[in-house]
C-alpha cells in the first residue's frame, strides 16, 4: 500500500493561493476601470458637460468594471455619423485600461 502524506496542507495551501490571485485579479480589474472612466471623462469632447457628466462605472459581478456613457448621443460622438466626424473617447481610455492591465498581470505570471 502506498500512502501520501501531506495532501490536504497542499490543497490547503493552492486554495490560498487561488483566493490571492483571485483577489489580485479583483483589484487590477477595479483599477483598470476607474482608469478608463477617468481617461474617458478627460478625452470626451465637452460642450455642456452632459456627455462626460454621463460617464458612469458600476461594477456587476467581482473581476468586471462597466464603464459607460448613457447620454444619448454618446455613440454619435464616439463613432461619428455621416454629418460628423468621430470624436472617440471611450475606445482611446478603454485602451489605455486595458493595457495596464495587462501589465499588471503579467506580474502575476
Amino acid at each position: 500500500m502506498i500512502r501520501i502524506l501531506g495532501v490536504e496542507r497542499v490543497v490547503s495551501r493552492l486554495d490560498r493561493i487561488k483566493n490571492r490571485i483571485n483577489a489580485f485579479v479583483d483589484s487590477s480589474v477595479s483599477e483598470a476601470g476607474e482608469l478608463c472612466w477617468r481617461r474617458a471623462r478627460e478625452l470626451a469632447p465637452v460642450r455642456t458637460g452632459r456627455l462626460r457628466d454621463s460617464i458612469r462605472i458600476s461594477r456587476a459581478r467581482r473581476g468586471e468594471a462597466i464603464v459607460e456613457a448613457t447620454a444619448p448621443y454618446a455613440g454619435y460622438v464616439e463613432y461619428g455619423t455621416r454629418y460628423m466626424k468621430p470624436r472617440p473617447y471611450m475606445r482611446p481610455a478603454a485602451a489605455e485600461a486595458v493595457e495596464k492591465l495587462r501589465e499588471k498581470l503579467r506580474e502575476i505570471i
